[in-house]
């Protein structure tokens, strides 16, 4: 996978990373960072890692990202023939979910440094190198403000629609109150003519004044629910058996 005049150089331990690091190429692609990707492993084709580092400069690669599973050691590799910045990503891949590929990234020896993002995040991965080609371009740095603004809209939606689903959820704990007294008095306060008890989903509560009736749904789980109070509980049941035997 190659474009022409790649920018960032993508190397993965093995074919099995590449949807791990797919965000990362999708970030990249969005941005219009041209990138290249392939397989080089530290341990299984390590002349093949260190040509590709080695490499990699001549061939215009400004920014390598790196990602590897188990022991991990291919970004630390890389970085160890190149002075381009090397991200890594590890990957979870190993039995231990990549703490060890997490340890053998993020512990580099001094002098060989490797910037290291999350365990399976490619995505921060392509932002990062992003970020470090936008020093240099103008026009890619105000995509990535235009970036960073969508993500500033997107978080306003979602805090703007927790507030209105929370207000809603107030205004209905306001209207129907939860307490057991008030549970009970909405059964015993009012005189009605015909109550109707069903035992399906729910538990809930309707009144129709038109038909002068009250309809209580599956009372039981409501019954256990709402009365922690023993008299409460039976003013509760003995309600629903006061009403039913009224009908």
């Amino acid at each position: 996978m190659s474009e022409a005049n790649p920018q960032v150089g993508i190397v993965m331990g093995s074919d099995s990373d590449l949807e791990i690091m797919r965000p990362a190429l999708e970030v990249l692609h969005q941005l219009q960072i041209t990138f290249e990707a392939t397989v080089a492993s530290a341990h299984r084709s390590p002349q093949r890692a260190a040509e590709y580092a080695q490499t990699a400069q001549q061939r215009g690669i400004k920014v390598i990202i790196a990602a590897a599973g188990w022991a991990a050691h291919l970004p630390g590799v890389i970085a160890a023939y190149t002075i381009l910045p090397v991200i890594g990503v590890t990957i979870s891949s190993s039995p231990i979910g990549g703490l060890d590929a997490l340890y053998s990234i993020v512990q580099m020896p001094p002098g060989v440094p490797v910037a290291t993002v999350g365990v399976d995040t490619a995505k921060n991965a392509g932002l990062l190198a992003a970020q470090i080609l936008a020093l240099s371009d103008t026009q890619l740095a105000e995509r990535l403000h235009d970036l960073k603004e969508q993500m500033h809209q997107s978080a306003e939606e979602k805090a703007a629609n927790v507030r209105a689903r929370a207000e809603y959820h107030g205004q209905q704990r306001e209207s129907t109150s939860n307490s057991p007294d008030s549970i009970v008095e909405l059964l015993l306060k009012h005189t009605r003519e015909q109550v109707e008890v069903i035992a399906e989903e729910g538990p809930s509560f309707s009144e129709d004044p038109e038909a002068n009736e009250l309809v209580v749904r599956n009372p039981m789980p409501l019954f256990w629910r709402y009365c922690s109070r023993k008299e409460d509980k039976q003013r509760l049941f003995g309600g629903i058996h006061w009403y039913s035997r009224k009908n």
